[in-house]
């Protein structure tokens, strides 16, 4: 009897240890339950952020209702380029745009696949009707831009952003009808 008394004792301590380690697994389980929802939210915000960065890296920046720019900053690849290029060619078909320069003075690497995808975007914008300014080229870029026809698909190219904006300025001047002036008879 008293056997079986320390039998009980040890199977009720055992039992005692179960609903600990149980207890321990039901709120291990809701912790689990919270991390994976707080890592959903994560991803969520990921996703905002990395929606945000592509807005902010590529920012369409009107000069005139005929004349846009657009900085490009960072690093490019060929997914980025095609993305950024994407809201160029909607404002472009959405608007009296004439003119698209592109500034590429913030990119750290410009080798061949990047002047590739940034002349097929540039393409794309002349397709539309717009003409092209690549502004920004650093003495280590034309090679890549040579090797991919930049000079024989119209493309303008200018050293500095100012000096693209002054020859898009100077275009859209000149293609516009100048006012006819009356001349005052005497």
């Amino acid at each position: 009897m008293i056997r079986d008394m320390e039998t009980m004792a040890t199977l009720l301590a055992e039992l005692a240890s179960l609903r600990t380690i149980l207890g321990e697994l039901e709120v291990m389980e809701e912790e689990v339950v919270q991390l994976r929802a707080e890592q959903a939210t994560l991803r969520a915000s990921e996703s905002d952020l990395r929606a945000m960065f592509m807005a902010m890296s590529a920012p369409l920046i009107p000069i005139s209702d005929e004349i846009v720019v657009m900085p490009l900053i960072g690093i490019l690849d060929t997914r980025r380029i095609e993305r950024v290029m994407q809201p160029l060619i909607e404002k472009i078909q959405g608007s009296r745009a004439q003119v698209a320069v592109i500034d590429i003075s913030g990119v750290a690497v410009v080798d061949s696949r990047v002047a590739d995808a940034l002349l097929r975007g540039a393409r794309s914008v002349q397709l539309l009707g717009a003409s092209v300014i690549l502004t920004g080229i650093r003495s280590d870029m034309p090679q890549a831009l040579v090797t991919n026809g930049a000079e024989r698909n119209g493309i303008v190219t200018r050293g500095t952003l100012q000096s693209g904006i002054a020859y898009a300025m100077s275009s859209v001047r000149w293609a516009q009808p100048q006012p006819l002036t009356r001349r005052m008879e005497a």
